[in-house]
């Protein structure tokens, strides 16, 4: 009971989260690899080697899609802002994409920003302005009386 009160108590003091280049667990072996390296052959290795490691660490791998899997799901079902782009190499924007349309379906609000030309997690350096013009907005939607 004092858990569920707890977890109630959260709840009702969530009003959004925002993510910045979130990385799928499934697209991490890859996008590490081309982000360590330009050349295939050195890419292939990185990504191997990686994938070797996370089949030797078999309770890490399944701690990782738990969370993974709870991120896709967003049971509280907390509006949303992301930041993403198609310059990201780590960062895969077609399942980022793929969740904040089964968000919406859900009824979860999603916002975003994408853009063309920013890296990995650079999206703040890059596009300054936008980005806090944007992050400001989403939180004056979700707590006008503290934005």
């Amino acid at each position: 009971l004092k858990e569920r009160q707890l977890l109630d108590s959260f709840k009702a003091r969530l009003v959004g989260q925002v993510f910045d280049s979130p990385v799928d667990f499934e697209g991490v072996p890859h996008g590490l690899a081309v982000a360590m390296s330009s050349q295939p052959l050195v890419q292939r290795s990185i990504e191997a080697s990686i994938n070797m490691f996370l089949k030797m660490n078999g309770g890490i791998v399944d701690e990782f899609r738990r969370i993974s899997d709870l991120f896709k799901l967003n049971p509280m079902q907390t509006p949303t802002h992301v930041y993403y782009s198609t310059a990201d190499p780590i960062a895969s924007p077609e399942r980022l994409e793929q969740v904040a349309k089964d968000w919406q379906a859900r009824g979860i609000p999603v916002t975003s920003n994408k853009w063309n030309d920013s890296k990995h997690v650079m999206h703040m350096t890059k596009y300054p302005d936008l980005y806090f013009q944007t992050l400001r907005a989403f939180l004056h939607g979700r707590m006008p009386d503290h934005f």
